[in-house]
């Protein structure tokens, strides 16, 4: 569990850096957190990489046991949903989920050449990608990756 939250607010940064379409990264608590976060979030910071503090789960015994992870980073866009008609939504779901595949590319590369000790144990397999509608103003995507 050692350095998990600057872990995490490094793998953040490292994608921030590589990705010019991200001007806004930040790492919440959870759900709640998020959703302040985001209420005072103002359109100017689209788009927005967010990552929540991983949950851990402990497996073993006392006298040999193993950490396993569930991370989850969010890609967002603030959108005032009364300015935008059903073509135009679906356009800004295109358009964040262009940036969480190269958030995701970003992050498979740091995981296979070994740039990033967080992400050395990433175990592909374990994603998932699934849409966020009106969060708190937000729309976009939301991937979960498990590592040990």
């Amino acid at each position: 569990m050692k350095n998990k939250i600057q872990n995490l607010k490094n793998l953040l940064e490292t994608i921030k850096e590589n990705i010019a379409e991200i001007n806004y990264q930040n790492t919440v608590v959870d759900d709640s957190q998020l959703s302040r976060l985001l209420d005072r979030i103002s359109k100017d910071s689209n788009f927005m990489l967010i990552g929540v503090i991983p949950s851990i789960n402990v497996s073993g015994s006392m006298d040999q046991f193993k950490f396993s992870e569930t991370n989850v980073l969010f890609v967002l866009k603030k959108t005032d949903s009364s300015a935008h008609d059903h073509d135009s939504f679906l356009d800004i779901m295109n358009d964040t989920g262009n940036v969480m595949d190269k958030v995701m590319g970003v992050m498979s590369e740091l995981a296979t050449n070994g740039d990033c000790f967080y992400l050395n144990t990433l175990k592909p397999q374990f994603h998932s990608v699934e849409p966020v509608w009106l969060k708190n103003g937000c729309n976009g995507w939301m991937l979960t990756y498990t590592n040990q």
